[in-house]
């Protein structure tokens, strides 16, 4: 992995895990802490959730951005991207909302006629109420330079402790903060709609085995995340990264 370029901000870059780089930029002694995606494929999303809690759970490590990445390719915004969307805005929250940028990035993959109503779209309508709050939105071009730019445009902002970061430290499980209770919602969701597709499965003529299987397992999946949430234990985690409270940090 390059420094010279934000680690989520790579071409190749697909995060599996909480990754931390470590670079100088203008001076400072820039950490910039790489999460998956709620809509991870390898991660649940309970797992991302528990994952960035163990990191921000340190008592002193304060961010100076939040840089929420989107490709401008994706062509429409699915359940997976609103969901995503929902989480940021809990784990920062709106009081916050000034020290997130909403990068697009994949400029290169699309039209520029379409790459603009694509965006006109996020600005107006999927990224309105993040706007309205103080997020700012930009692009990213694909080049180290670039990106660099982009970290440097938060350097100067003051750093701010995370919604998700202060219910943790007023004593709160993870499930009973903000991101926690939305996901549990979502899962709740999740689960009722794949009880329906297996009573809607068992009721048909027809059953497929292979259809089966995949709603029962999905539906597993779903009450696997609700229990990992009940499980998850802040106040038992290891702090694994409290060399960072001093220092210049930017999520990703």
């Amino acid at each position: 992995m390059s420094l010279d370029t934000p680690p989520s901000l790579q071409s190749n870059s697909c995060t599996k895990e909480i990754q931390i780089a470590t670079t100088n930029i203008d001076g400072y002694q820039v950490h910039l802490i790489d999460t998956p995606g709620f809509n991870d494929d390898d991660m649940s999303e309970s797992d991302v959730l528990v994952e960035i809690a163990k990191y921000l759970q340190t008592g002193g490590v304060r961010l100076s951005g939040i840089l929420y990445l989107h490709p401008i390719s994706d062509s429409r915004m699915g359940g997976a991207g609103r969901r995503n969307l929902k989480m940021l805005q809990d784990l920062v929250g709106q009081e916050n909302m000034g020290n997130v940028k909403l990068i697009t990035t994949k400029w290169h993959s699309v039209t520029t006629s379409e790459s603009d109503i694509r965006l006109h779209d996020l600005i107006s309508d999927f990224w309105k109420g993040m706007i309205a709050a103080g997020a700012q939105h930009d692009r990213y071009d694909g080049t180290s330079e670039d990106g660099k730019r982009i970290v440097r445009s938060v350097l100067k902002t003051s750093p701010v402790t995370l919604l998700f970061q202060q219910e943790l430290q007023e004593g709160r499980e993870v499930e009973q903060t903000s991101a926690g209770k939305s996901l549990m919602k979502e899962l709740a969701k999740l689960k009722e709609r794949y009880d329906r597709e297996l009573k809607e499965i068992k009721d048909g003529v027809a059953v497929e085995r292979e259809e089966f299987q995949e709603a029962l397992r999905k539906r597993d999946e779903a009450a696997e995340q609700v229990q990992k949430l009940h499980e998850a234990n802040i106040a038992s985690m290891q702090v694994q990264i409290d060399k960072l409270k001093e220092w210049k940090c930017v999520m990703m």
